[in-house]
């Protein structure tokens, strides 16, 4: 396995049973609802993932697009979401035919870690032509400069603890010690940022930058921010 997109693209074991998989659903559609502007918006979830609180999410917004580098993921979204007319499922490339400013609120959930240099001024770019000027971005998730493993752990035991999945917790880290994503995590890393360096790279590339109180999701020791379209005339 060489890539981020190809250990996304096959069955994984990020999440240690569905009982962690619902909750850390019903977390991030909560998390999303307190950014929602109005019911008729639209939303941009770029790297949704399986995305399991859609259906939840359309019944707060007028349109939504959902992206997500795996075919797979896509394929088990559009079988899910089959009689929805308000949403589109798009890989990363397919976003090129969204409009300029057609968007009021982008999402990037535990997606910039996984993303090189290149991809993640793609990324950035993206957000920057499609949103209202008006409209937020929310990065959330975003691995600090001195985050550790052993933080990520704790805070999952913290997790399974709260909502009676706490052996299977235990279990999940055992399984992922011996898995392909800790032998791609050594490999090819992760992408952290301090506040600092996120905010100025949102700054060079047409952002105003904020880091926010609370990330999405359940590990507090990640960072999110939120960035507006800076104004042509300031």
């Amino acid at each position: 396995m060489k890539s981020w997109v190809n250990f996304w693209n096959k069955n994984h074991s990020i999440y240690v049973n569905s009982k962690h998989k619902q909750v850390h659903s019903e977390k991030i559609l909560n998390d999303i609802g307190c950014w929602i502007p109005s019911s008729d918006c639209a939303i941009l979830d770029y790297g949704c993932g399986e995305a399991l609180y859609a259906t939840g999410l359309l019944a707060k917004c007028s349109h939504l697009t959902l992206v997500d580098t795996s075919q797979n993921t896509r394929t088990q979204i559009k079988s899910r979401l089959n009689n929805s007319d308000n949403v589109k499922i798009l890989s990363p490339e397919d976003c090129a035919s969204l409009k300029n400013d057609s968007i009021d609120l982008i999402v990037a959930n535990s997606v910039f870690q996984y993303l090189n240099q290149d991809q993640t001024l793609f990324t950035i770019q993206l957000f920057h032509r499609v949103l209202k000027h008006d409209g937020k971005v929310i990065i959330a998730d975003i691995i600090p400069l001195n985050s550790s493993v052993l933080s990520d752990s704790f805070n999952l035991l913290k997790l399974g603890y709260r909502n009676q999945f706490f052996l299977a917790s235990i279990f999940g880290l055992f399984k992922t010690f011996f898995s392909d994503y800790r032998i791609l995590r050594n490999s090819l890393g992760l992408t952290n940022y301090s506040s600092d360096d996120l905010i100025y790279f949102l700054t060079q590339n047409g952002f105003k930058g904020k880091l926010e109180v609370k990330n999405f999701g359940h590990n507090k020791n990640r960072l999110c921010f939120s960035a507006k379209k800076i104004n042509k005339n300031n």
